[in-house]
């Protein structure tokens, strides 16, 4: 006999044997549920039996419509972030002569003076690194604020925050803003789960 977390016991169910007949919702393979209009036969009801049915071409084009609409919507972005990072390689001539008309022997200087200006501001963003200071909203919940100020550098340093906050930088400096996100992991901790961020 097996138990699960609580000590209760689990029932183990057994395979069904060949040409038994399967239970679904209280109903047995053959058997007929009446409904209010008619009798209906459960051998269809098991076939769909976790799905609405199939998707037909109209459900199709709809979400590649959807999809395309998602698409163009997005184009401008990526070719912002693609000319973001030209400027930042030193490669912005290839965004500037696509919209100046010149000629080709016109002189194209060159420098890292961007370049230096975000790493001087990384270096900031880097040495500005945030620590977590929970405060208590009322005098009540001053236990609870210190420990979680206790708890929170833990969790941040488990999921190494520091390279996530390290690329966060350059990204923000490079395209303007970042976004992070802090979600449930469920395979941490040998399965437990814990939080993860990214």
């Amino acid at each position: 006999m097996k138990f699960d977390e609580f000590g209760r016991p689990i029932a183990e169910a057994e395979a069904p044997e060949f040409g038994q007949n399967i239970q679904v919702d209280g109903f047995t393979e053959g058997e007929t549920d009446t409904v209010d209009d008619g009798m209906v036969d459960l051998s269809t009801r098991m076939e769909n039996v976790g799905r609405v049915g199939k998707i037909g071409k109209e459900q199709v084009q709809k979400a590649q419509g959807i999809l395309q609409k998602y698409k163009d919507a997005k184009a401008s972005l990526e070719s912002r972030i693609v000319e973001n990072e030209r400027w930042y390689k030193v490669r912005h001539w290839e965004v500037v002569g696509a919209s100046q008309k010149g000629h080709q022997n016109d002189p194209r200087p060159t420098s890292a003076w961007l370049f230096n200006s975000l790493a001087n501001k990384h270096a900031d963003f880097m040495d500005n690194y945030p620590e977590p200071n929970v405060l208590p909203r009322e005098e009540g919940d001053k236990p609870h604020a210190k420990q979680l100020s206790e708890i929170m550098p833990v969790i941040l340093e488990r999921n190494e925050f520091e390279q996530t906050y390290n690329d966060a930088a350059w990204y923000k400096l490079k395209q303007g803003s970042c976004c992070y996100g802090v979600f449930w992991n469920n395979k941490l901790e040998n399965g437990l789960g814990d939080i993860d961020i990214k």
